[in-house]
């Protein structure tokens, strides 16, 4: 879990250097999204909406990164 957490701090730190404005924009609508959707359901059940949002979050993350065209990497 160490290394996982070192990987995605090494990607947040990059995306946050290399990402241009238009990224950054896009990054703050979808975490006002992610943080407005709640995470469960009436059931109790995690949301699937806030799944969505929290999947498209991650998404624009990565964009922000200097392998951004090479999501593998």
């Amino acid at each position: 879990m160490r290394l996982q957490t070192s990987a995605e701090t090494l990607a947040l730190r990059q995306a946050v250097e290399h990402g241009d404005l238009d990224w950054e924009s896009r990054l703050l609508a979808v975490h006002h999204t992610l943080a407005a959707t709640p995470t469960t359901g009436d059931d109790g059940t995690i949301s699937g909406r806030w799944l969505t949002a929290h999947a498209r979050f991650h998404s624009v993350l990565g964009e922000g990164g200097p392998n951004a065209q090479n999501p593998g990497v």
